[in-house]
C-alpha cells in the first residue's frame, strides 16, 4: 500500500473529484439539453405554450403575441375564431382526456396525427428522438383516474 492510498485526506479529494467531474458532466448535458428545448420551445413561427393542469398557460415562448400567461388557453387569440374549437379545446383540458390504447402505441411516430384538430404531428416525434439522443427514453402511460401522463427518462451521467 502506497502512502497516499493510505492517507484518509487523499482517498476523500479523489472521491470529491470525481463527484465534481460528474457533476461538470451532468450540468453540460443538461445545458445541451436545455439549448434544445429553447430551440423548439422559441420557434419565431410557432406558438409553444406550456400549460398548467387546468389549461392556464404557465409559459409561452416569444411569439408576437398580446399578452397570454394565466388565461385558460382557449380563451387565447389563436382559438378565438371558432366558438366550437374553443369549446371542444376547453372540454378536452377539463376532462383531461386520455388516449386510447391503439393511439398510445403510435403516439411518438413521425408525423403521427390524432382527432379532428391534430398537428403537425411532429412534436411528440421531436421529444422522443431528442431524449434517445441523450440515451433516455419516453413513455406514455394511463393517468388515474383518468388522462395521459408523458413519462421521460434520462441517462445519468457517468464519471
Amino acid at each position: 500500500m502506497t502512502g497516499q492510498d493510505s492517507n484518509p485526506s487523499s482517498a476523500s479529494s479523489a472521491s470529491l473529484q470525481r463527484r465534481i467531474r460528474q457533476l461538470e458532466e451532468q450540468v453540460a448535458a443538461l445545458t445541451s439539453i436545455r439549448h434544445h428545448f429553447d430551440a423548439v420551445f422559441n420557434h419565431p413561427h410557432s406558438f409553444v405554450g406550456i400549460l398548467d393542469r387546468e389549461g392556464a398557460v404557465l409559459r409561452e415562448n416569444q411569439a408576437e403575441q398580446a399578452d397570454i400567461r394565466g388565461k385558460p388557453f382557449w380563451e387565447t387569440p389563436w382559438w378565438t375564431h371558432s366558438p366550437p374549437l374553443q369549446d371542444k379545446l376547453r372540454r378536452h383540458v377539463q376532462q383531461r382526456h386520455g388516449y386510447p390504447q391503439g393511439v398510445k402505441e403510435d403516439i411518438f411516430g413521425e408525423r403521427f396525427r390524432y382527432g379532428e384538430e391534430a398537428g403537425t404531428g411532429l412534436g411528440l416525434y421531436i421529444v422522443k428522438k431528442t431524449v434517445e439522443r441523450y440515451g433516455g427514453n419516453v413513455a406514455v402511460e394511463d393517468n388515474r383516474p383518468q388522462g395521459t401522463v408523458f413519462v421521460l427518462h434520462l441517462r445519468r451521467a457517468h464519471p
